[in-house]
């Protein structure tokens, strides 16, 4: 409910009109495929082959990494103090590009490292694109057809959303109150969490190079690549290899993607907040 709920307020942020010129800006969009959807996963290939992974952090290192598009990057990006309707038009392209991604690599990457052979991915292929995209495609027609009732759901929508996010996670740990520590926890010492934050800041400099000439589509784009769509990846885990433990390393992963993306996209904002005044 929370990512169809959200990608419903991101569709009805946007119109047709705007979902055509973000396919027809080819050079802005070059960019943010070339960095999601190739650099990105290379980048884990490269972090496999440097270090020695275990099979669960392998897993979910692919997973998060062919899963781009986080529905909350629109409000990474007003952290950072930069356009909201670019950061909307991005995680709506990539969002769309995460669900056919997700069951089509993924499957193709895992086998070909032989991590798990006979495996496919391709049956959560429907239910991504009915939880993914059909918000998106629904709420852009409601946006473009009847603006002023888009206006006003908006809000209550984006409320309902949230209060769904929040819902879920009390719901975590009031079943499990220590889990997320003892899943932290397990994993100091090992290596795991060092892997993921090299991947994270790995993700945010690799959006910053190919960001474009401007400070803004750079700051844009590294906030982006590193805030991966974690729903999709925890989908694809828990049906698909729900013994690997890789979902251990992919919560790991969500709680350091939101403070260290946190962090740099509020420095960037107390940033770009403070040049005005020195000027």
């Amino acid at each position: 409910m929370f990512m169809a709920g959200t990608m419903a307020v991101v569709g009805m942020q946007l119109t047709r009109g705007d979902l055509f010129e973000t396919v027809r800006s080819y050079n802005l969009l070059a960019r943010w495929l070339l960095a999601n959807v190739v650099a990105v996963p290379l980048f884990a290939v490269v972090l496999w082959f440097v270090f020695d992974l275990s099979d669960p952090l392998l897993t979910g290192l692919v997973l998060i990494s062919l899963a781009p598009g986080a529905p909350f990057i629109p409000r990474l990006v007003l952290l950072a103090g930069e356009d909201s309707k670019q950061a909307l038009e991005l995680t709506a392209s990539l969002t769309v590009v995460a669900a056919v991604l997700v069951p089509v690599f993924a499957t193709g990457v895992l086998v070909l490292i032989e991590l798990h052979e006979g495996v496919s991915l391709f049956r959560f292929l429907g239910p991504l694109l009915l939880v993914l995209v059909v918000p998106i495609v629904v709420g852009a027609l409601v946006r473009d057809l009847r603006p002023a009732l888009a206006t006003r759901a908006t809000k209550p929508l984006a409320r309902i959303s949230n209060l769904s996010l929040v819902a879920a996670l009390a719901v975590i740990v009031i079943l499990d109150p220590g889990g997320i520590i003892r899943i932290l926890l397990s994993l100091v010492g090992t290596g795991t969490l060092l892997i993921l934050l090299v991947f994270i800041i790995g993700s945010i400099a690799i959006g910053w190079l190919i960001g474009g000439p401007t400070a803004e589509g750079r700051r844009i784009l590294g906030l982006a690549c590193a805030a991966r769509n974690i729903g999709v990846a925890l989908f694809a885990v828990t049906g698909a290899f729900p013994d690997s433990n890789a979902d251990s390393a992919i919560v790991a992963y969500t709680v350091l993607m939101f403070v260290v993306s946190g962090g740099v996209a509020y420095y960037w904002g107390r940033t770009r907040r403070a040049i005005p005044s020195t000027a």
